[in-house]
């Protein structure tokens, strides 16, 4: 009887108002093939239609339009907060009824509730005007395709009217029953849905979030989809143009729903969400279910023994082994901070890792108090962190990423300048680069206050937090990483500043950016963030993809690329040892054409992570040379800016890998460094034996420059205390014993004899920089291996000396870490150089020499 009562009223409107209906069009019409428009029909009072403007033109196309009703949040009698969704919907061949008056501000009129039964009297009217022969709308709405929505209480009017045989989906935008009752509907409400249902909700900051999830775990009896902005909120993305991504997730369950576009399947069941970043997806009770990831807690020690906790969002996917990223958070936050990331990345087949610092932040679930943190500290928990990882049955070892966020960010910096081979990628998402800036002045608050601690940003500080960055230049210490690189700011960011962003991507040797237009510090704005997770989501997912069975890397025979190259010559052939993992080494029967031996320290030597915790393979800086009937091999092991490094040598009875007789035997430790307790740093070493046939190891860098000490005849046993023999800066301007490396940059010391004088070569300014690189090879010499090393013009190598032997050219940006030799009656310098024609690609630099008034010259520079 009722419903004969509304069709009847429906006629009598339709007969008896004759005014033409009011129209509004809406960015531009939509972004669909056919413009849309919202128009105010006279024979349905109370509702907006939103509709194609040239409705044959698109009922000609797509055939009849399926129906599409909407329930307004707070049940308010307004659409206007959601009509560039509901438009632009219409503009893809869809017939849109919105509950509620059309206006043009939300203060045009007081607002009003929408009676949950309105959500019929829509499909009623849509109905009757299908059928009749005398509508403008006869024959257009296809009432075989029905679905109702809502936002908020709208969605709840959806649940109410969910037992209507016409609908056949419902979608639910921020909406959820849970255990509540709200416009007609209930808990019981969901037994009466008897077609598939979408959810589309804003993450935990979304009010019905729970609620939401709730309805999906319950809901048994029809397939569910639970899409799920994880920034959003309860807000949803309805004031975007054309509605943003919630349009999209609409429009994309709709087409697949009605309109059997097969493709769409895939983003709900299949995680092809590359359109929606920020976005986490599942489903179940389809044929296909899609239960995309799994949250691990796994918690890690500490190497001093404090627990770390930390969760792992492992993907659900065929593949055994996964490549792994390792997500830092910010100064004072927690592992909320990267989390939605790491959700993101899950969706695409990546796992993640995120964790709390041990005193990290004020909710900080991981052992360790605030006021014992510094940046050196989190760098070890990322280090302990990667370590025990490589261990978990789920990772691919070498597709690991490091990802941080603000402070994580210079933390991450650090991390992969000590550790390059540690991690193939890096992400540095608003990284707070200029925290050490602050140090000087906030060391002097300290101090006023008797070095208490201090509360800074609403976290207590300890004075060491300072103290350890004090000094410390982020720019001249990152680009020792030579992996791919991914920054993210915006340019309102008054932390990530871009100029200091600019400089940071020009230290390294593959760097993308991504600037995010109005972006401030944290991405506050889910638009922002959105745009930032979907950089960082196609940029891991590039460069952690499993490789091919053979990799990209092709070795050039005639320019290899080389770091820190010594050189040894027996049976006719030529061997190179440079830094790698394990040590590098090549063979060349002529020095033009070279080829990739296997690493000598295969398997790497354990030792050095009790000295060098940091230590994982990547072994800097080797010496070569033959005492008596047996090559020693001297190695750096370090840890990157810092001076916890160590020096190893390994002996061999010949150099041809082909011999029965090659094997490589480690003795151990030479000599070992320490922050605070050596003035040097033990890497970068040289064996020159004199003309007494004793033994000298000279070895440095920065700190209080290259030093000096002889060996016993066991070539590994230094006798008495190392002493300096040349610097780049005098002692008296330097800080000493500091925990990172100062400004005396200066390294790679080589000695060799030639007509009664020893040459100590060295190197000046910064290496591994690609086209940056401004690294000089400077000379000096003496009658004496233990100095005073004296330039050309007579000054002391110890007192900031040495001659220009090398540097910048046309070709090169630096030439740097050279080793000298003389081979059949020819001397030979090898070096490494920052090729300008190869964007500033390390390659080894091996030239001719000649001598002229006792001094070398190179020969074709």
């Amino acid at each position: 009887m009722n419903r004969l009562f509304v069709t009847f009223m429906l006629t009598l409107l339709t007969v008896t108002v004759s005014a033409a209906p009011s129209r509004k069009v809406i960015d531009d019409g939509g972004s669909g093939p056919y413009k849309a428009e919202a128009v105010s029909e006279a024979s349905l009072p109370g509702f907006v239609v939103y509709r194609p403007c040239d409705m044959s033109a698109a009922v000609t196309h797509e055939g009849p339009l399926p129906l599409f009703v909407f329930a307004n949040g707070a049940c308010n009698d307004t659409s206007l907060p959601y009509e560039r969704m509901l438009n632009d919907l219409a503009s893809y061949g869809y017939f849109v009824i919105a509950l509620g008056e059309m206006q043009d501000s939300i203060n045009d009129r007081e607002l009003r509730k929408s009676p949950t039964e309105d959500m019929k009297l829509a499909m009623d009217w849509a109905e009757a005007q299908n059928g009749d022969k005398k509508s403008p709308y006869y024959g257009y709405i296809d009432m075989e395709f029905v679905a109702l929505g809502g936002h908020s209480c709208g969605g709840a009017q959806t649940l109410a009217n969910c037992a209507d045989n016409r609908v056949k989906s419902c979608i639910m935008f921020n909406a959820g029953m849970g255990d509540m009752e709200m416009a007609g509907a209930s808990p019981e409400s969901l037994k009466n849905l008897h077609g598939p249902i979408l959810y589309l909700v804003g993450g935990d900051s979304d009010m019905a979030y729970r609620n939401a999830l709730s309805d999906y775990d319950r809901i048994d009896n029809v397939p569910v989809a639970f899409a799920n902005h994880l920034r959003a909120g309860h807000g949803g993305t309805f004031h975007e143009p054309y509605g943003g991504s919630f349009s999209r997730m609409l429009r994309a369950w709709l087409s697949w729903q009605f309109k059997d576009q097969r493709a769409n399947i895939d983003v709900f069941l299949r995680n092809r969400l590359n359109d929606f970043p920020d976005y986490t997806m599942k489903a179940k009770n389809f044929p296909d279910s899609n239960d995309p990831f799994t949250v691990r807690e796994i918690n890690c020690k500490s190497r001093d023994g404090k627990n770390i906790w930390g969760k792992a969002y492992i993907p659900n996917t065929a593949e055994a082994k996964k490549p792994l990223v390792i997500m830092a958070h910010g100064y004072n936050s927690s592992h909320y901070e990267p989390q939605d990331y790491a959700a993101t990345l899950a969706m695409r087949g990546v796992a993640s890792y995120v964790f709390d610092f041990c005193g990290g932040g004020n909710n900080s679930r991981s052992d360790g108090k605030t006021t014992e943190m510094t940046v050196f500290a989190e760098q070890e928990n990322v280090e302990d962190i990667a370590r025990q990882a490589k261990t978990w049955d789920f990772v691919d070892t070498t597709r690991m990423a490091l990802l941080g966020c603000s402070q994580g960010g210079l933390v991450a910096g650090l991390t992969t300048a000590a550790n390059p081979d540690l991690f193939k990628a890096l992400v540095l998402v608003y990284p707070a680069l200029t925290i050490p800036d602050t140090a000087p002045m906030m060391l002097k608050r300290f101090d006023a206050d008797g070095g208490r601690p201090q509360d800074v940003m609403g976290m207590k500080l300890g004075r060491v937090y300072y103290e350890k960055i004090n000094g410390l230049d982020m720019l001249d210490t990152i680009g020792a990483f030579k992996g791919k690189v991914f920054i993210v700011y915006g340019d309102k960011d008054m932390i990530a500043v871009g100029g200091t962003m600019d400089k940071a991507k020009s230290r390294y040797t593959d760097c993308e950016t991504m600037t995010v237009k109005d972006g401030t510090h944290g991405f506050p704005s889910y638009e922002h963030h959105e745009q930032a997770c979907g950089g960082i989501a196609d940029f891991l997912t590039r460069v952690l993809a499993k490789p091919r069975e053979r990799g990209r890397y092709v070795f050039d025979s005639k320019y290899p690329d080389v770091h820190d190259p010594v050189m040894a010559y027996e049976d006719g052939k030529y061997y190179m040892f440079t830094t790698g993992y394990g040590v590098g080494m090549m063979s060349s029967p002529d020095m033009i054409e070279w080829k990739q031996e296997k690493a000598p320290l295969d398997p790497i030597p354990e030792w050095p992570k009790n000295p060098v915790p940091a230590y994982g393979g990547h072994t800097w800086a080797p010496d070569i040379i033959k005492v008596g009937d047996k090559w020693y091999l001297y190695y750096s092991c370090s840890t990157f800016y810092k001076n916890i490094s160590a020096i190893g040598v390994a002996v061999n009875n010949t150099l041809n890998p082909d011999s029965p007789d090659y094997k490589w035997e480690d003795l151990g430790m030479v000599i070992m460094s320490q922050p605070g307790v050596n003035d040097w740093n033990a890497i970068d070493p040289n064996i020159i034996i004199d003309k007494k046939g004793r033994p000298w190891f000279t070895f440095g860098s920065f700190w209080d420059g290259i030093q000096l000490v002889q060996l016993k005849k066991d070539m590994k046993t230094p006798v008495g205390e190392p002493k300096t023999i040349a610097r780049r800066r005098n002692p008296a301007s330097m800080a000493h014993l500091q925990p990172t490396a100062n400004n005396n940059a200066i390294e790679a010391p080589f000695i060799t004899y030639h007509d009664g004088y020893y040459y100590l070569f060295a190197s000046h300014d910064f290496c591994c920089k690609g086209l940056s690189s401004n690294y000089k090879t400077v000379v000096g010499r003496s009658k004496n291996v233990t100095g005073p090393y004296l330039d050309k013009e007579g000054k002391d190598m110890a007192a900031t000396g040495g001659t220009l032997l090398v540097g910048e050219s046309d070709k090169y940006s630096g030439v740097g870490h050279c080793s000298v030799y003389e081979f059949d009656g020819k001397w030979y310098i090898a070096a490494h150089a920052y090729d300008k024609s190869r964007n500033g690609a390390s390659k080894l630099f091996l030239r001719e020499i000649r001598w002229d008034d006792g001094w070398p010259v190179i020969l074709d520079k």
